[in-house]
């Protein structure tokens, strides 16, 4: 999600996309005005076909009946009836599962894939970025508006391969359309005074501003950087501007020369503001729930189908028992965090005898996280924990009940009473949370070396937030969902209550039996057994009670880069190239097996598979409690390492009045390269085997038009944008 709007942004640094404009002067009542505008057209097309891997198994043309075709008729069932789900000891429906195309949590991040097809325009936008600055005496005013209108996603219909419970295609919801296709807003808007206090200057400056920090250039996450969120919205844009990159935000900033070659500024943060993910939808989108508020089918390993209007009809034997569906609301806006509470401070220091002079800095932040992480709200109890730990044959008798004892299925016997569902999956909630109290510590330098520019940060979090595992979050939201333990229907005898249903309704359990999974088949989660909630401490998370979906982790990051402009080379005016390097680590990071945190969107889970994955030698892998189980199979890689590094490298020829023509020519050339580990969700730098590589063009024609041509190229095996390579061009006229 966020290392895509990472990338994608730096092309406009790369290019050095903001060009000198003609400004208009003029003077009012004493004060001069500088005003800039810059208007911008630009589109992009896909140039590569889906890659089937990244689409969900059940969107995958030819493949929504692959576990039902039951769509919202209860009488049309087959010829699968199963949510590809081995809960009557046949390993054949999750084979099926297993051996079909498509990725098992790739439902939940395919929307953007599904919508345009290779060849399609995916923005054709008009952007317009206006800026008004004064100053009077020692006051300086800034205001800054941009507004967009990208015609290909406000008029988008979205599209949807599985309509079991959604036609074919359909509008985009207003809120969406919205961010995606129409928007304007002030972003920049503060006034600043200059003072002296004896032989000192000082500033003060209130309002929505920028604030950069550190020595990263081509690195964004977990580097010194951090006070301002992210639009990935606008930075993933044809013609991008680089001050468009950061949200500014409400602030207080005082900077002042405390002694010779020494400085400082101190800052308060008075409102939060969070990065914005793109849209549910667009193309570059990669977490669906993270750009919408809808229902979506979270306890699904590639099972079940998208069903907004909660339509779903329950497979056998959970549809003798159960009308839930297998949704969850996404509340957007679930968990933000508060507006005060952060605040920093960086000195600098210039060492002018050091090497022809350099400059170190240090630096403190708490700041509260600007970007999403998944937590959840436990589920309500099944009615099936009733008569507690042993007893869930009892209590199912009294969930199967008359209306009077809690009946609840409306299919079964026409009525329903919510406190007698015996799996109530629908009941939890997915939360995108906003960590507060971040501690930010780094220090910095910028110095020369052989002719070189050379900087480099390091900066150290002791309570950075690390995503867990998103389908380990998940698990643990839904254990009170289920028994808490196995019930086996058929074989072992049943009370008589249910014998009788199963006779009224006509429906007859193999010899073999069945059975409905308890919690710690069905879904086991290692976060609660991480934490200590668990069914052996009589500690469970209760009914309602909202689940943290991440670990503090000791984080540091280290990144240098070095600058150098070589003139008059290979026939241009000169040449400029930046080389960065930078790794992440953590330190004392739990080991996989007690906890397992978020590397990639693409996987299963780490416990044990239905398809006998992950168990010991010998095991029957017929048993009902080996195959009744949601994880498909063994998922064996792809968690967050706690050391992870990549290169970055920018090369742009400068061609002044290329060919006497007039025009300033830039031909560049940008390289990621991720070389070892994965660091973690959601603030990711690096995936290993991550490769992302874009040639580009820069024209200029005098002071006020410019435009760029980009082609940007994804590799990498768990590149969740492997499939996304897109040409952009754009065109700016400045004044």
């Amino acid at each position: 999600m966020l290392k895509t709007l990472a990338r994608l942004s730096l092309v406009a640094a790369g290019l050095g996309m903001m060009v000198p404009a003609q400004a208009v002067n003029f003077e009012y009542g004493g004060a001069e005005f500088q005003w800039n505008t810059k208007l911008t057209a630009g589109a992009a097309w896909r140039m590569e076909g889906r890659d089937v891997g990244k689409i969900g198994k059940l969107n995958v043309p030819g493949q929504q009946n692959l576990c039902s075709n039951r769509g919202g008729d209860v009488a049309n069932y087959g010829p699968y009836d199963d949510d590809c789900l081995s809960l009557f000891g046949d390993p054949g429906p999750n084979k099926r599962l297993v051996n079909a195309r498509g990725g098992y949590f790739a439902a939940l991040m395919d929307d953007g894939n599904l919508n345009y097809d290779n060849g399609d325009l995916v923005s054709s936008i008009f952007k317009i970025n206006t800026q008004l600055g004064g100053t009077w005496g020692d006051w300086t005013l800034k205001l800054n508006y941009v507004g967009f209108y990208d015609e290909t996603n406000y008029n988008l219909d979205v599209k949807h391969t599985n309509t079991q419970y959604q036609p074919s295609s359909e509008r985009r919801s207003d809120s969406i359309q919205g961010r995606s296709g129409l928007k304007g807003e002030f972003r920049e808007a503060f006034l600043l005074r200059n003072f002296d206090i004896g032989d000192r200057s000082f500033s003060i400056a209130v309002g929505n501003q920028r604030l950069r920090w550190g020595e990263a250039n081509l690195h964004l996450f977990n580097t010194l950087d951090a006070i301002n969120p992210l639009d990935a919205i606008l930075a993933l844009q044809p013609g991008f501007n680089l001050n468009e990159l950061a949200v500014p935000t409400g602030m207080v900033l005082l900077t002042a020369d405390i002694v010779t070659n020494v400085s400082a500024e101190l800052m308060y943060q008075y409102d939060w503001d969070t990065t914005r993910v793109q849209p549910s939808g667009t193309f570059f989108s990669s977490a669906d729930p993270a750009g919408i508020d809808t229902y979506r089918p979270v306890l699904s390993l590639g099972q079940f189908p998208e069903d907004p209007n909660n339509q779903y009809i329950p497979a056998l034997p959970f549809r003798l028992l159960s009308s839930s569906t297998r949704n969850a609301p996404v509340e957007e806006n679930g968990r933000p965090a508060k507006d005060g509470g952060q605040f920093g401070l960086r000195v600098n220091w210039y060492a002018e005898n050091l090497n022809d002079g350099t400059e170190f800095g240090v630096y403190f932040l708490n700041y509260h996280s600007r970007v999403p992480y998944f937590s959840i709200i436990e589920a309500q109890a099944t009615c099936l924990r009733r008569n507690g730990i042993g007893d869930a044959v009892t209590s199912l008798a009294g969930c199967l009940a008359p209306q009077s004892a809690g009946v609840f299925n409306p299919y079964l016997l026409g009525n329903s009473n919510p406190a007698g569902e015996p799996l109530p999956i629908n009941s939890s909630t997915l939360l995108l949370d906003y960590p507060e109290d971040i501690r930010m510590f780094g220090v910095s330098f910028n110095t020369t070396a052989l002719g070189w520019s050379v900087s480099g940060e390091y900066s150290y979090r002791p309570n950075l937030p690390a995503q867990v595992l998103i389908s380990d979050v998940f698990f643990a939201g839904y254990q009170q969902a289920f028994a808490q333990r196995d019930v086996t229907l058929g074989s072992s005898g049943l009370p008589p209550q249910v014998d009788a249903l199963l006779g009224q309704l006509g429906i007859h359990i193999p010899a073999t039996g069945a059975i409905l999974p308890g919690a710690e088949t069905f879904i086991p989660s290692f976060l609660t057994q991480y934490r200590g909630r668990t069914i052996a401490n009589n500690d469970e998370y209760q009914p309602g009670e909202y689940v943290k979906g991440y670990e503090r982790l000791k984080v540091g990051q280290f990144v240098i880069n070095a600058l150098k402009l070589f003139p008059s080379t290979l026939g241009a005016d000169d040449v400029t190239f930046l080389a960065e390097f930078g790794f992440t680590h953590i330190i004392d990071m739990p080991e996989k097996g007690d906890i397992y945190f978020q590397g990639n969107l693409e996987h299963t889970h780490p416990s044990p598979g239905a398809d006998c994955t992950g168990f010991a030698a010998g095991t029957n892998c017929n048993a009902l409690d080996v195959v009744a189980r949601i994880n498909p199979t063994r998922m064996k890689d792809g968690f967050a390492d706690d050391f992870a590094a990549g290169l970055r490298f920018l090369l742009q020829f400068n061609y002044s009045n290329f060919m006497n023509s007039g025009v300033n020519v830039k031909p560049t050339l940008l390289w990621f390269e991720d070389i070892y580990g994965t660091t973690i969700f959601p603030v990711q730098n690096y995936v290993e085997g991550n490769r992302w590589v874009i040639p580009g063009l820069q024209f200029e024609i005098g002071q006020s038009l410019n435009g760029t041509l980009l082609y940007q190229y994804f590799d990498g095996k768990d590149n969740v944008l492997q499939d996304r390579d897109n040409l952009s061009v754009s065109l700016t006229y400045s004044f």
